[in-house]
């Protein structure tokens, strides 16, 4: 494809007016949000009647039933419930249909029928400075794909999450060896390695990963040089702009994996192949482009060995035989792990009480604008 001066120079002021309009990473994220169809829905019932808020409940009564959509036979509904839930709640955006992996829970407390979070684990991303620090090299991409799952969406119900440290609850149920086994059990993988990242960097002091040892693990930050994408109607838009300009062709595969991310790398070099014959305006493009990379902030980087002694040796292909830890194995079964989120959501909760200030409406982004975006 072959793009014009003016046509590049129509791209570039796109990219321009798009990412200048924020100054941090929290309002990009928002304006994500706003750009969800969330209040389209069309239906006569919002699913937030489905989201718990008894908040005269102890963490002590609560019991919890885990229903694992992508292993079920009838799945149609939980399937839909979850994307909506997981819109309703998320503080990210949320990408509709991500190919590869996939193992996703919708967490149900039992007494009251109601939903307190979404988790959707995958394969892990391929680079990640923490993790090759931690093991001294960099794996290889099989024994990546075989020994590591990667936790993307991990979003407790609000105010569950503030009132009862529901973050820490599924943080723990991904540290599980119930995870483990569902996920190994789907994809013929002996997983070793649990990692996540914060969704937020230096925006916010502390994450629901913190103070969980040693279920999991705090390993570092991460290295990003990525550019945040274009989201929304401007996405749409440029799309089927550059898809008339290349014949009526998409740039780039439509099965491909992290098709939007290729897509628009696509389209950044593009813009700069055509502005090679004016340098200063390919300077300014140039320019955008490192902004919008100083957006993305470095997110601290989280893993869980599922309580194996071994679990690095197994992951570089030294070893073949996952080694049970004898002083924490126990501990990664799914009740033990339950239990100890009781005692420390209970504290808590009573604190929270004690001081007047536990919540008590629910906080989704279809009846709320003025909620805490970081949380």
């Amino acid at each position: 494809m072959i793009l014009s001066v003016e046509d590049a120079r129509y791209v570039a002021k796109l990219f321009k007016d798009y990412y200048y309009k924020f100054e941090s990473i929290s309002e990009y994220q928002l304006e994500c949000l706003k750009e969800r169809d969330i209040l389209n829905t069309g239906r006569l019932f919002s699913d937030s009647d489905d989201i718990f808020d008894n908040f005269e409940m102890s963490p002590q009564e609560m019991n919890f039933k885990i229903h694992s959509i992508d292993t079920m036979k009838e799945k149609y509904a939980l399937d839909q419930k979850f994307s909506s839930l997981l819109e309703l709640t998320g503080s990210n955006h949320i990408e509709k249909s991500i190919p590869g992996r996939k193992l996703r829970w919708l967490v149900e407390e039992t007494n009251t029928h109601k939903f307190v979070g979404m988790i959707r684990m995958g394969s892990p991303t391929g680079f990640s400075k923490p993790r090759n620090d931690l093991l001294g090299e960099v794996p290889s991409l099989k024994d990546l794909n075989h020994r590591m799952v990667m936790g993307f969406n991990i979003v407790p119900t609000q105010p569950f999450g503030f009132n009862y440290l529901g973050g820490k609850l599924l943080t723990m149920l991904c540290c599980s060896h119930e995870m483990k086994r569902q996920y190994d059990e789907k994809y013929g993988t002996d997983l070793a390695f649990f990692e996540t990242t914060s969704l937020y960097g230096s925006s916010k002091e502390t994450s629901q990963y913190d103070g969980l040892k040693p279920y999991i693990k705090y390993i570092g930050l991460s290295i990003s040089d990525l550019v945040p994408l274009i989201q929304g109607n401007l996405y749409e838009f440029l799309c089927d702009w550059f898809k008339d300009r290349n014949g009526g062709e998409p740039l780039v595969d439509m099965t491909a994996s992290s098709r939007k991310r290729r897509l628009q790398t696509k389209w950044v070099a593009e813009v700069k192949k055509a502005l090679k014959e004016v340098p200063d305006e390919k300077k300014d493009f140039e320019e955008t482009i490192l902004y919008a990379k100083s957006l993305t902030e470095r997110k601290r980087t989280f893993s869980c060995n599922y309580g194996f002694s071994n679990s690095k040796e197994v992951l570089l292909g030294k070893e073949d035989t996952l080694i049970p830890n004898p002083i924490n194995y126990d501990k990664f079964q799914l009740d033990n792990m339950i239990e100890y989120w009781r005692k420390k959501a209970t504290k808590r909760y009573e604190k929270l009480k004690e001081q007047g200030r536990l919540r008590s409406s629910i906080e989704t982004w279809d009846n709320i604008d003025s909620i805490d975006m970081i949380r």
